[in-house]
């Protein structure tokens, strides 16, 4: 997801669609862009890290905790990822992250060069 400037993003008083608290106990503030509107995706917005993300979502169904994706933001990345539930051959439940988000972050930490950024997303997803 691409990381927003939160203190100009703050500064116009967005408007807020809806708050969740993810499986980490996050809570997350899901609000539209304040020049854009609605031509501009869902914005997710954490107050406790000063951190916002643009989604790539249109509406907030998908992103509420405990549906198909979910925010969460981790802290040894410094960076938000979307989660998903998977079931895997054994009916057992796994948790997901973007493949898209993972690269990203570790192509921001590592370097788009860096060999070991598919062997690291591989392992997370394990």
């Amino acid at each position: 997801m691409k990381e927003l400037n939160y203190t100009r993003l703050m500064a116009h008083n967005p408007t807020v669609y809806d708050t969740l608290t993810n499986r980490e106990g996050q809570e997350m503030q899901l609000v539209e862009h304040p020049l854009k509107g609605d031509e501009y995706p869902v914005i997710i917005v954490y107050h406790a890290e000063k951190v916002a993300y643009c989604s790539d979502f249109w509406d907030t169904d998908d992103l509420m905790g405990g549906e198909d994706y979910e925010p969460v933001f981790k802290e040894v990345a410094n960076c938000m990822f979307l989660r998903f539930e998977i079931e895997d051959i054994n009916d057992k439940t796994k948790l997901k992250y973007s493949d898209r988000d993972v690269k990203l972050v570790l192509e921001k930490i590592l370097g788009d060069a860096n060999p070991l950024v598919d062997e690291i997303k591989n392992e997370l997803n394990k």
